[in-house]
């Protein structure tokens, strides 16, 4: 496995790195007091877009509260391995269900299924498409091979330890960057 190193970041660039690959909704309920404000703040503080007539900057406390949802997030899929068998909700809470598409609708409330597939694992968008939504494919439709499972549960680890890796640093709004 790759070596694991801590990577400090802006926190408005760290959380475009982490949208890329986790659901806005899904962090907003993850954080303190996690509603719908949660998530409209979590998109403006990534572009600094205008919020009461300013541009908005995470503050000091939005970037602690933010960074502690990421990282439970990136332990939470560290535990997370999908299986031939049906799973609970109760021993896998972020893939659970009889088969697998059912598993993957969960884990997409999560994770952006075509982040994972298309970008880790190199798939197109069309084999993620064949096991998980065209029933037409009955040869792949709903039907993943140990091997697969297997590439696909180590990309879920391997979004995990990003996730974990990423250190979000709170940007002063008042300082310029040249």
């Amino acid at each position: 496995m790759a070596n694991f190193t801590i990577e400090k970041l802006p926190a408005d660039q760290g959380m475009r790195l982490v949208l890329n690959m986790i659901k806005k909704k899904y962090i907003a309920e993850q954080m303190e007091g996690g509603n719908n404000s949660c998530q409209t703040l979590l998109g403006i503080g990534i572009s600094h877009a205008l919020y009461n007539g300013k541009p908005y900057y995470y503050s000091p406390r939005m970037v602690a509260n933010i960074q502690k949802a990421v990282t439970e997030v990136g332990d939470m899929l560290m535990q997370t391995k999908i299986v031939q068998e049906s799973q609970t909700a109760c021993e896998y809470p972020l893939c659970y269900g009889e088969d697998m598409v059912s598993k993957f609708k969960v884990l997409g409330k999560v994770i952006k299924l075509p982040y994972l597939f298309v970008n880790v694992l190199g798939k197109t968008e069309r084999w993620q498409k064949m096991h998980l939504t065209d029933k037409r494919e009955v040869r792949y439709y709903n039907q993943f091979t140990d091997d697969e499972l297997s590439m696909i549960n180590d990309g879920i680890r391997s979004i995990a330890l990003k996730l974990c890796s990423i250190q979000l640093q709170y940007q002063d709004p008042c300082v310029k960057l040249s």
